[in-house]
Protein backbone atom coordinates (compact mmCIF):
# COMPACT_ATOMS: atom_id res chain seq x y z
CA UNK A 1 0.00 0.00 0.00
CA UNK A 2 2.91 2.30 0.71
CA UNK A 3 4.12 1.88 -2.89
CA UNK A 4 0.64 2.41 -4.33
CA UNK A 5 -0.24 5.51 -2.30
CA UNK A 6 0.48 8.99 -3.62
CA UNK A 7 0.63 10.27 -0.01
CA UNK A 8 1.98 7.36 2.06
CA UNK A 9 1.41 7.64 5.81
CA UNK A 10 2.06 5.25 8.63
CA UNK A 11 -0.23 4.97 11.62
CA UNK A 12 -0.34 2.39 14.35
CA UNK A 13 -4.13 2.35 14.29
CA UNK A 14 -4.21 1.60 10.57
CA UNK A 15 -1.53 -1.06 10.83
CA UNK A 16 -3.18 -2.76 13.80
CA UNK A 17 -6.53 -2.76 11.99
CA UNK A 18 -5.03 -4.32 8.85
CA UNK A 19 -3.24 -7.01 10.86
CA UNK A 20 -6.38 -7.70 12.93
CA UNK A 21 -8.62 -7.89 9.84
CA UNK A 22 -6.31 -10.39 8.14
CA UNK A 23 -6.01 -12.37 11.38
CA UNK A 24 -9.80 -12.66 11.69
CA UNK A 25 -10.06 -13.63 8.03
CA UNK A 26 -7.27 -16.20 8.24
CA UNK A 27 -8.69 -17.75 11.41
CA UNK A 28 -12.14 -17.98 9.85
CA UNK A 29 -10.77 -19.67 6.73
CA UNK A 30 -8.73 -22.11 8.81
CA UNK A 31 -11.83 -23.07 10.82
CA UNK A 32 -13.82 -23.62 7.62
CA UNK A 33 -11.13 -25.88 6.18
CA UNK A 34 -10.84 -27.82 9.44
CA UNK A 35 -14.60 -28.40 9.67
CA UNK A 36 -14.85 -29.41 6.01
CA UNK A 37 -12.03 -31.90 6.50
CA UNK A 38 -13.55 -33.42 9.64
CA UNK A 39 -17.25 -33.77 8.80
CA UNK A 40 -19.70 -33.96 5.94
CA UNK A 41 -22.81 -32.89 7.85
CA UNK A 42 -24.45 -30.37 5.58
CA UNK A 43 -25.83 -28.14 8.31
CA UNK A 44 -22.49 -27.89 10.11
CA UNK A 45 -20.52 -27.24 6.94
CA UNK A 46 -23.07 -24.64 5.80
CA UNK A 47 -22.97 -22.77 9.11
CA UNK A 48 -19.18 -22.86 9.04
CA UNK A 49 -19.05 -21.59 5.46
CA UNK A 50 -21.30 -18.67 6.45
CA UNK A 51 -18.93 -18.03 9.36
CA UNK A 52 -16.04 -18.03 6.87
CA UNK A 53 -17.81 -15.48 4.69
CA UNK A 54 -18.55 -13.25 7.69
CA UNK A 55 -14.87 -13.54 8.65
CA UNK A 56 -13.99 -12.10 5.24
CA UNK A 57 -16.02 -8.91 5.77
CA UNK A 58 -13.32 -7.05 7.79
CA UNK A 59 -11.17 -7.05 4.64
CA UNK A 60 -13.77 -4.82 2.99
CA UNK A 61 -13.70 -1.96 5.49
CA UNK A 62 -12.47 1.44 4.37
CA UNK A 63 -10.38 1.48 1.21
CA UNK A 64 -10.77 -2.30 0.82
CA UNK A 65 -14.50 -1.96 0.12
CA UNK A 66 -13.94 -1.55 -3.60
CA UNK A 67 -12.34 -5.01 -3.73
CA UNK A 68 -15.31 -6.89 -2.22
CA UNK A 69 -16.71 -7.79 -5.68
CA UNK A 70 -13.29 -9.10 -6.70
CA UNK A 71 -13.04 -11.43 -3.72
CA UNK A 72 -16.67 -12.60 -3.85
CA UNK A 73 -17.08 -12.99 -7.63
CA UNK A 74 -13.50 -14.17 -8.05
CA UNK A 75 -13.97 -16.79 -5.34
CA UNK A 76 -17.13 -18.03 -7.00
CA UNK A 77 -15.47 -18.09 -10.43
CA UNK A 78 -12.46 -19.98 -9.08
CA UNK A 79 -14.07 -22.43 -6.70
CA UNK A 80 -17.64 -23.14 -7.84
CA UNK A 81 -16.73 -26.14 -9.94
CA UNK A 82 -20.38 -27.19 -10.05
CA UNK A 83 -21.36 -24.07 -12.04
CA UNK A 84 -21.52 -23.91 -15.81
CA UNK A 85 -18.48 -22.51 -17.56
CA UNK A 86 -20.28 -19.38 -18.77
CA UNK A 87 -21.42 -18.57 -15.21
CA UNK A 88 -17.90 -18.89 -13.87
CA UNK A 89 -16.52 -16.82 -16.75
CA UNK A 90 -19.09 -14.08 -16.08
CA UNK A 91 -18.16 -14.08 -12.39
CA UNK A 92 -14.50 -13.83 -13.37
CA UNK A 93 -15.18 -10.82 -15.59
CA UNK A 94 -17.16 -9.16 -12.80
CA UNK A 95 -14.28 -9.87 -10.41
CA UNK A 96 -11.83 -8.16 -12.75
CA UNK A 97 -13.76 -4.87 -12.95
CA UNK A 98 -12.61 -3.45 -9.58
CA UNK A 99 -9.03 -4.50 -10.29
CA UNK A 100 -9.09 -2.58 -13.57
CA UNK A 101 -10.69 0.44 -11.87
CA UNK A 102 -8.01 0.51 -9.16
CA UNK A 103 -5.22 -0.02 -11.71
CA UNK A 104 -6.53 2.93 -13.76
CA UNK A 105 -6.68 5.10 -10.62
CA UNK A 106 -3.11 4.11 -9.76
CA UNK A 107 -2.08 4.88 -13.34
CA UNK A 108 -3.40 8.42 -12.90
CA UNK A 109 -0.87 8.86 -10.06
CA UNK A 110 2.11 6.90 -11.39
CA UNK A 111 1.65 6.55 -15.19
CA UNK A 112 3.83 3.68 -16.47
CA UNK A 113 6.50 3.91 -13.77
CA UNK A 114 7.90 1.00 -11.79
CA UNK A 115 5.61 2.03 -8.90
CA UNK A 116 2.51 1.49 -11.03
CA UNK A 117 3.71 -1.92 -12.21
CA UNK A 118 4.68 -2.97 -8.69
CA UNK A 119 1.43 -1.69 -7.15
CA UNK A 120 -0.71 -3.40 -9.81
CA UNK A 121 1.19 -6.68 -9.47
CA UNK A 122 0.91 -6.44 -5.68
CA UNK A 123 -2.83 -5.82 -5.92
CA UNK A 124 -3.30 -8.86 -8.15
CA UNK A 125 -1.08 -11.00 -5.93
CA UNK A 126 -2.79 -10.05 -2.66
CA UNK A 127 -6.34 -10.45 -3.91
CA UNK A 128 -5.50 -13.56 -5.93
CA UNK A 129 -4.15 -15.10 -2.74
CA UNK A 130 -7.28 -14.11 -0.81
CA UNK A 131 -9.47 -15.63 -3.51
CA UNK A 132 -7.49 -18.87 -3.46
CA UNK A 133 -7.48 -19.03 0.35
CA UNK A 134 -11.27 -18.63 0.42
CA UNK A 135 -11.57 -22.10 -1.14
CA UNK A 136 -13.24 -23.66 1.89
CA UNK A 137 -15.83 -20.91 2.08
CA UNK A 138 -16.62 -20.70 -1.64
CA UNK A 139 -16.33 -24.30 -2.85
CA UNK A 140 -19.53 -26.33 -3.10
CA UNK A 141 -20.33 -29.26 -0.89
CA UNK A 142 -20.65 -32.05 -3.42
CA UNK A 143 -23.30 -34.22 -1.78
CA UNK A 144 -26.00 -34.02 -4.43
CA UNK A 145 -28.12 -31.33 -2.76
CA UNK A 146 -28.83 -28.16 -4.74
CA UNK A 147 -29.97 -24.70 -3.69
CA UNK A 148 -33.58 -23.95 -4.71
CA UNK A 149 -33.95 -21.82 -7.82
CA UNK A 150 -35.45 -18.80 -6.02
CA UNK A 151 -32.47 -18.70 -3.64
CA UNK A 152 -30.07 -18.75 -6.58
CA UNK A 153 -31.93 -15.84 -8.17
CA UNK A 154 -31.81 -13.86 -4.92
CA UNK A 155 -28.09 -14.63 -4.65
CA UNK A 156 -27.49 -13.36 -8.19
CA UNK A 157 -29.35 -10.15 -7.39
CA UNK A 158 -27.30 -9.76 -4.20
CA UNK A 159 -24.07 -10.25 -6.18
CA UNK A 160 -25.08 -7.58 -8.68
CA UNK A 161 -25.84 -5.19 -5.81
CA UNK A 162 -22.53 -6.05 -4.12
CA UNK A 163 -20.72 -5.16 -7.33
CA UNK A 164 -22.80 -2.11 -8.25
CA UNK A 165 -22.71 -0.28 -4.91
CA UNK A 166 -18.91 0.14 -4.70
CA UNK A 167 -18.80 1.18 -8.36
CA UNK A 168 -21.53 3.78 -7.78
CA UNK A 169 -19.65 4.95 -4.69
CA UNK A 170 -16.49 5.75 -6.64
CA UNK A 171 -18.41 7.35 -9.50
CA UNK A 172 -17.78 4.77 -12.21
CA UNK A 173 -21.43 4.38 -13.20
Amino acid sequence: MRVASADPEFSWAGTVFIVAAFTVWGLAQAIVLAVRASTSRRWLVTVTRVFGFVGTIPLFVGAGAIMAPTVIAGGLARHRTDWRTWSRALAGVLAAIPVVVVAVQLHDDWAWTWRWWLATAGLALVYGTIIQANRGTMAPQLDGWHVPRYVRILGAVGLVIAIALPLIGIGVT
